[in-house]
């Protein structure tokens, strides 16, 4: 499997990330693996397509979104909590609408694959949306370790 993902060039760090992501059943993007997961989807969403996800994060609506998407967004800090940078994945339900901005959610369902001015992206088509209590740190970071598996 590892092979597979060792084509793509970015190193063994995301190839040791890709490849024990797609073994699981259901990936969990967790904290710890949050912006790291969310760096290797991007890297190999040819590869995740179709893949089923659960994460949880707050609901985070722009206003070009349509009334089906909202991200299922974590803050990520760097230095201080001034510089937070949001980061998620793109979600869509029939239900979206119903989420309120800054709610907590558990989301899960299965990955698709769009194009995206000229890029391929993933979207989360969920299958079960759930209220959650927000996290004790609702802050997540790059881990910048490889999985241990």
């Amino acid at each position: 499997m590892k092979n597979h993902f060792s084509n793509g060039g970015f190193g063994d760090f995301y190839t040791d990330i890709a490849t024990s992501m797609y073994k699981q059943p259901v990936i969990k993007l967790n904290d710890k693996i949050f912006l790291d997961g969310l760096t290797t989807l991007e890297l190999y969403a040819q590869d995740f397509a179709g893949k089923e996800l659960e994460t949880l994060g707050f609901v985070y609506k722009e206003p070009g979104f349509a009334s089906n998407q909202f991200v299922v967004a974590r803050f990520s800090v760097t230095c201080c909590t001034a510089d937070a940078s949001v980061f998620g994945v793109l979600v869509e339900s029939e239900s979206a609408s119903k989420w309120a901005k800054d709610s907590w959610v558990q989301v899960r369902g299965k990955l698709e694959l769009r194009k995206v001015d000229g890029f391929d992206m993933l979207v989360l088509k969920a299958a079960h949306i759930q209220p959650v209590q927000a996290p004790k740190d609702p802050y997540v970071y790059y881990s910048y370790e490889a999985p241990s598996n």
